[in-house]
Order: C-alpha cells, then structure tokens, then sequence
C-alpha cells in the first residue's frame, strides 16, 4: 500500500469511527443522562486515534522502511484528514443534534461540587469558568491545529520504540553447511 493510500484509508476510517462514536454516545444518552458513566468512555476514545495512527504506521513500515519525518508525515496526515471529516460532524452535532449537551455536563459538575461540599459560590464560580471554557472553545475548527499537527507528532515519536524499522526477513541469508573438521590420518 502506498504512503498515500495508507494515509488516505486510515485517515478516512478514523474519521469515520470517531463520527460514529459521537453518534453512539447520543444514542445511549450516556453523554446526557448516563454523563456519570459516560465521561469515562470520554476519556478511553482517546486511545482511538493512539490505535489509528500506531496501525498507520505499522501497516505502511510493513511494506518498507519508513523514515522518521515519513512517520511524523504519516501520523499528522491521518489525523488532519481525520479531523477534517470529523470537526463539521462535531460542530453539527453540539449545534443541531444535541444542542443541549453541555447542560447535562453543567448539571453533573454541578452535582459533583455540591457532593464534595463546596460553598454556593464556589460551585457558582466553578460553572461560570466552564460555561466561558465552552464559549471560547465554540467553532467549528476551534484546536484543529493541536489535534491535527501536535498530538499525532507527539504519537508518531513515543511508538517509534515500538514500531521501528526492523530488518527485513523478506530475503534470508544463503544457507552454507559448517566447515567440515578434518580427522587426522595416521
């Protein structure tokens, strides 16, 4: 498989799947009514793009050596691509789906706050800086950049122990039989 077609294929069902997360977790309601479990499914889908890129590089090294910068390339790529079909689904789905999403995400820190005794104010405060948290985050591109360049980057340089380039056993050395002893005569 080409360097581009493994960045296209890759870059596309990533894309693809993280879509289909999202829908997934509105269907179940555990990013509204079942928030409290579904916050940690939030966190584990972090490993999705981990798994991705780290297949991405593993299929495309398979079919040759592949270059620090071509590994750095590869994983950028696929997320950027990733994100490209991904973000105007997110921005669709908080916008027009689930508008309502970051109420229910209001209402569970509230709850936590309130159950780990913090003041009125406190609690009040808290939700106001997440409440400006959400303004400013809001757009559809909004941290593109961090999640296409920095985060793949950072995934392509700490599997490199792991998926480096390895000699190939495509082309194994000749096989020659052991130098025969000679038995002295005599």
């Amino acid at each position: 498989m080409s360097f581009l077609r493994t960045l296209l294929t890759y870059g596309l069902l990533l894309g693809l799947l993280l879509g289909l997360y999202t829908t997934a977790m509105w269907l179940t309601r555990l990013d509204t009514t079942y928030l409290a479990a579904g916050q940690y499914l939030d966190m584990a889908i972090s490993l999705l793009p981990i798994g991705g890129i780290a297949a991405a590089i593993h299929r495309q090294r398979r079919q040759g050596h592949l270059s620090g910068l071509g590994r750095v390339a590869l994983a950028i790529g696929v997320m950027a691509l990733a994100e490209t079909l991904y973000r105007p689904y997110l921005h669709l789905y908080h916008t027009v789906i689930n508008p309502t999403w970051f109420s229910a995400v209001l209402a569970l820190k509230q709850t936590e706050l309130v159950a780990a005794g913090r003041s009125a104010a406190a609690v009040a405060t808290e939700l106001a800086r997440l409440q400006a948290s959400q303004a400013r985050q809001t757009g559809m591109f909004h941290g593109f950049w961090l999640s296409a360049l920095v985060f793949p980057g950072m995934v392509a340089l700490l599997t490199w122990p792991l998926l480096r380039n390895r000699p190939s056993n495509s082309h194994p050395a000749p096989h020659t039989d052991p130098p025969q002893r000679k038995i002295p005569s005599g």
